[in-house]
């Protein structure tokens, strides 16, 4: 069991349109705002184009402090680009998160409804809408005390994520 959780997210689960009311809205990404700077890393897509397209937008002030939030903290990490161009579409953003977990796998993606029915038989594809309640296998809070057998191996599963993304840290597989 690893300390850290690493997901994609796609632009629209940042979109107030894509939610039936503020108060959703406002719920879930304080919920992934909370759970990203505890427990959890965002997979910055195609080495910060993912932030860069986010970054473009006329976003609320609460989504533009979770984006600098995420930042500060140290919560996004670049991951390669997959595709051959770069997305334009809330769909195009999850080919390539898709893409990038091919490579190196995610705990899981969140997007909306829509982008959701797209992808239905992907099982790290949840709408952002289940999260709130446990029902997505791949999204339970991960345990920061955790039990090891006193082996390397356990150690290294455990510690990956930390090892694979922390400045200055040459991660040994």
């Amino acid at each position: 069991m690893a300390l850290f959780s690493e997901y994609a997210v796609t632009p629209d689960v940042f979109n107030l349109a894509c939610y039936n009311s503020r108060d959703l809205w406002e719920t879930h990404i304080r919920q992934l705002q909370q759970t990203f700077l505890t427990e959890g890393l965002v997979r910055d897509l195609r080495n910060g184009e993912w932030q860069q397209f986010l970054s473009g937008n006329a976003w609320d002030r609460l989504v533009r402090n979770f984006l600098k939030n995420l930042n500060i903290n140290g919560r996004l990490v670049p991951s390669n680009p997959e595709l051959s161009h770069t997305p334009q579409t809330d769909r195009e953003w999850c080919k390539e998160a898709l893409a990038s977990h091919d490579t190196t796998p995610l705990n899981g993606i969140i997007v909306s409804d829509a982008i959701e029915r797209t992808y239905r038989k992907k099982s790290r594809v949840s709408s952002v809408n289940k999260l709130l309640f446990p029902n997505v296998e791949w999204w339970s809070p991960t345990d920061s005390s955790i039990r090891l057998k006193r082996t390397i191996t356990d150690y290294k599963d455990a510690l990956k994520l930390i090892l694979r993304h922390a400045r200055g840290c040459a991660y040994l597989s």
